[in-house]
């Protein structure tokens, strides 16, 4: 049985387009490579990413994907599978 947590065959196209842009964006910001060990369940703190750089993915995210975060939809904003959520939120009022 497949973890929640994972990412794999069984996630949308659309949330792994957002995991590998999240993936990109923070692969650039902590100068190094992220790959498999992103998961849904991953602290984004323990990826060496800090809040400012937190704050630098988000505003690369809206701006590639034509969305706006509400801030109160950032509080409390810990793991990869919450920024995920916020995204796909944003996307889907978009339209």
């Amino acid at each position: 049985m497949n973890s929640p947590n994972r990412l794999d065959a069984t996630t949308s196209p659309e949330r792994l387009e957002i995991t590998e842009l999240f993936r990109s964006l923070a692969s650039e910001l902590a100068r190094k490579t992220f790959g498999g060990e992103v998961t849904e369940a991953s602290v984004i703190s323990e990826l060496g990413l800090d809040s400012i750089h937190n704050l630098e993915i988000i505003g690369e995210m809206e701006r590639k994907l034509g969305i706006q975060i509400p801030n109160e939809d950032l509080e409390d904003l810990n793991t990869v599978g919450q920024l995920l959520d916020v995204v796909q939120k944003a996307q889907k009022s978009r339209t």
